[in-house]
């Protein structure tokens, strides 16, 4: 669905001439709709923003915090900002290359470290016979090896 949206809209683009979503949208269906798409825009973006933030700062924080210590999960997402903000601020979307490469390295960290806790509940079934869920049987079973 996705692919065909971006067809149409280049397709749209190309036959109003318009170069932004603003600009196809009201060749298309009016002023009205313009404003529409744009506060519909604006808030999806801002959830997304939202949940971008949550992601870095939940993924960083405990890492950077190995390196350095206890680390303040606030103010390390106000330093990844303050890092990407320039780059946020240029008029060509070239610039915001920077910015997919920090979250696509947050999301390798994130695979990482479940596969990694997947890889480590397995070890301990096959050679424990329990899932690790209660603790009383971990305890017992750590002490009795």
């Amino acid at each position: 669905m996705t692919y065909m949206s971006l067809i149409t809209l280049c397709y749209s683009s190309r036959r109003c001439g318009g170069s932004s979503y603003g600009e196809v949208v009201r060749s298309a269906f009016g002023e009205r709709m313009e404003e529409g798409v744009s506060w519909l825009l604006f808030i999806f973006l801002l959830f997304v923003i939202a949940a971008y933030m949550v992601l870095i700062r939940d993924i960083w924080t405990p890492l950077v915090g190995l390196v350095m210590g206890e680390v303040d999960g606030d103010r390390m997402l106000m330093g990844i900002i303050v890092v990407l903000l320039p780059f946020l601020f240029q008029r060509s979307l070239h610039a915001l290359r920077w910015n997919c490469y920090i979250g696509f390295g947050s999301i390798l960290v994130l695979c990482v470290a479940l596969c990694r806790g997947g890889f480590q509940r397995y070890y301990y079934q096959e050679h424990y016979g329990d899932d690790g869920q209660n603790g009383d049987e971990v305890d017992e079973a750590t002490t009795a090896a």
